[in-house]
């Protein structure tokens, strides 16, 4: 409890920074997210594509002997 008495008495001092700074986490998280999720689809779409296209989920081999 005290902790958040102490973030907001800091907070309420100094509003532009506190403005700036929760600007600035919430722009940062939000790049971090939108980009992991782009990443993943871009992943994923390979990982289809090379599927799909080059070998199928299971390989049939003949047996060398």
């Amino acid at each position: 409890m005290r902790l958040v008495n102490f973030a907001w008495k800091n907070a309420s001092g100094n509003p532009w920074r506190a403005l700036a700074l929760g600007t600035f986490i919430f722009l940062a998280s939000f790049v971090l997210l939108v980009s992991n999720a782009f990443f993943s689809t871009v992943m994923g779409n390979i990982e289809n594509s090379l599927i799909n296209s080059l070998t199928g989920h299971i390989q049939v081999r003949s047996e060398l002997t």
